[in-house]
C-alpha cells in the first residue's frame, strides 16, 4: 500500500501543467485513487487478518459440518471435520430455545463450567466457544459409556469395568473440590476421546418432565437423584453420588438401573450406599466413595484368588488375619450351601 501511494506522488508532481484547471483534476483525481487504494489495502489486510471475526468464530467457519450425533430435548451435537481430517464435536442449543431465558442460562453456565475446569483431567476439553451464539466446540468422542458398555458388555472383567469408574471418580472429585455440581450425570454424558474416559453435560438437561422414553433422553430418568427431580435447586453433592451409585450399576449389569435388586453382591453395598433414599445415608463425598469401591475392589479379587467352589467359608476365614463384618456378610453371600455341618 505505501510503494503505491509513493508512486501515485511521484507521477503528480512530475506532471507539468499551465491550466489551473486541470491542475485541480489532477488533484481530485489523486485524492479519488489515493482513497481507493486504502480502502482496498484495509479491506485485504482485514480478509487475511480475518479482523471481524472472532477466533472461536472463525474455527466454526473454518470446519465442514458432517452429520448429527447426538440430540437431546434442548440441544443438539453434531460432527464437524478439519481440512486435515481432525473430527470435532460442535454443541448448539436448539434454535427453539435461544429466547427460553432459563434454558440459555443453563447452556451458557455449562460453557463457563468447562472453561473453569479446562485442563483438568477426565474433564472434557473446551476447544472454542460462542455464548451469542450458543454453540461450543469438543473432541469427536469415539463412543459414550452406554454404546461402550452395551457393545463390549460380554467382554469386559471387573478390573476394566471399575478403573472406567474410577476416571470417572476422579473427575467428579475436581469438580466437587471447585463447588461445582454436575446434575446430569449419565452413560450418555461419559465419553471415550482417544482411549480415555471424560465427563461432559454439565448440568443442561434439567427439566424431568420433557423426558420421553422414545427419545434421546430415555432412561436418564432413572440417574436423577429423587431430591433432584423433585426441586432442582435441592441438588447436593449427594445428588450427584447417587448418579454415580446408578452408573457403577449400569457399568457392572450392563442394565438401565431400573431395578437394584440384582445388583453384583460383591459392590452391593457400594452400591446402596450411594442410591439410599435418604441424602443422609449416603456416602458423605466422592473419596468415601471411591475408598469404599476400592475396598470391595480388592474383596472381589480375592474371591477370584481363591478357590471358592470347594472352599468352606472356615477355611477362607482361617487364611485370613482378620475379617470385617462387611466382608463376612459377602463372603457368605457369594457362598454356595451344599450340606450342613454342625457343631
Amino acid at each position: 500500500m505505501v510503494m503505491s501511494l509513493i508512486l501515485l506522488n511521484f507521477h503528480v508532481d512530475q506532471v507539468t501543467v499551465q491550466d489551473n484547471n486541470i491542475l485541480i483534476m489532477h488533484k481530485w483525481s489523486f485524492l479519488f485513487i489515493n482513497t481507493f487504494l486504502i480502502l482496498s489495502e484495509l479491506f485485504k489486510l482485514n480478509h487475511e487478518n480475518k479482523i471481524p471475526l472472532k477466533e472461536e468464530e472463525a474455527m466454526l467457519c473454518e470446519l465442514q459440518y458432517e452429520d448429527i450425533i447426538g440430540e437431546s430435548a434442548i440441544t443438539i451435537v453434531s460432527r464437524y471435520v478439519d481440512e486435515n481430517g481432525h473430527k470435532y464435536a460442535v454443541k448448539k442449543l436448539k434454535r427453539e430455545f435461544k429466547n427460553d431465558e432459563a434454558t440459555v442460562k443453563r447452556f451458557k453456565r455449562e460453557i463457563d463450567i468447562l472453561h473453569a475446569l479446562k485442563g483438568e483431567p477426565h474433564i472434557v476439553p473446551l476447544i472454542a466457544y460462542n455464548e451469542d451464539e450458543l454453540w461450543y466446540i469438543m473432541p469427536y468422542a469415539e463412543q459414550n459409556l452406554q454404546q461402550y458398555i452395551t457393545s463390549n458388555h460380554q467382554l469386559l472383567n471387573i478390573e476394566t469395568r471399575t478403573n472406567i469408574f474410577e476416571r470417572i471418580l476422579d473427575g467428579i472429585s475436581i469438580a466437587h473440590s471447585r463447588s461445582i455440581l454436575h446434575r446430569n450425570l449419565t452413560p450418555q454424558n461419559i465419553l471415550l476421546i482417544d482411549g480415555e474416559w471424560y465427563i461432559s453435560g454439565f448440568g443442561v438437561e434439567k427439566d424431568y418432565s420433557r423426558f420421553s422414553q422414545g427419545g434421546y433422553c430415555t432412561g436418564t430418568y432413572y440417574y436423577a437423584a429423587p431430591e433432584q427431580v423433585d426441586k432442582l435447586k435441592d441438588a447436593t453433592i449427594q445428588s450427584d453420588i447417587y448418579s454415580l451409585g446408578k452408573i457403577l450399576y449400569f457399568i457392572l449389569t450392563g442394565r438401565e438401573p431400573s431395578n437394584l435388586l440384582d445388583a453384583p453382591s460383591a459392590f452391593k453395598f457400594v452400591i446402596k450406599g450411594a442410591i439410599s433414599e435418604k441424602i443422609e445415608d449416603r456416602f458423605e463425598n466422592v473419596s468415601v466413595l471411591k475408598k469404599e469401591l476400592l475396598k470391595y475392589k480388592m474383596l472381589q479379587s480375592k474371591f477370584s484368588f481363591f478357590n471358592l467352589d470347594h472352599m468352606t467359608v472356615r477355611e477362607y476365614l482361617s487364611q485370613k488375619s482378620g475379617v470385617e463384618s462387611k466382608e463376612l456378610y459377602e463372603v457368605i453371600m457369594k457362598s454356595n450351601i451344599y450340606d450342613h455341618v454342625y457343631y
